[in-house]
């Protein structure tokens, strides 16, 4: 059993982003935290919507520095997020492809369940919603909208 990141009790593997919503079963999607820290205690990711995308605004920052390649083809994303590279490629079907060559927004995008985060900067205000938690939710076009994969949804 891991330990929890944030006190070093006993931890739970914590889906960053929830498989419900595209997350996959991989390191870069985990974090071990404590019951507490997972689920129960205020400032948990199930419970307080800043912590959660704390730590998808983290996970993709990870992610921007596995791939730092403009391409990659499936094998070599398959060996970087350590998983099978017939699975990768079952799951990423519906992700666009140039003569089997991934651009590496779409690949970030893919692993954070089709979805890329942008942190506000101080003093930025493009929505209530979104200044309220300091965090925006980019869609494929950098239009920015509400987040419907915030805590609460029981998974992790």
């Amino acid at each position: 059993m891991q330990p929890c990141e944030v006190c070093g009790a006993p931890g739970q593997r914590h889906h960053i982003v929830f498989r419900s919503h595209g997350g996959l079963d991989i390191p870069v999607n985990y974090c071990y935290l404590c019951a507490w820290h997972h689920t129960d205690g205020p400032d948990a990711p199930h419970k307080n919507r800043a912590a959660d995308l704390a730590l998808k605004l983290r996970e993709q920052r990870d992610l921007q520095n596995m791939f730092w390649c403009e391409t990659y083809r499936i094998a070599e994303i398959a060996e970087i997020i350590g998983m099978s590279r017939r699975t990768l490629a079952r799951k990423m079907r519906n992700v666009p492809a140039v003569l089997g060559e991934y651009r590496r927004e779409d690949i970030i995008k893919f692993i954070m369940g089709g979805r890329l985060y942008e942190e506000l900067q101080d003093g930025h205000q493009r929505s209530a919603a979104a200044s309220a938690d300091g965090f925006i939710l980019l869609d494929s076009g950098g239009n920015h909208h509400g987040d419907d994969s915030g805590p609460g949804t029981g998974e992790g």
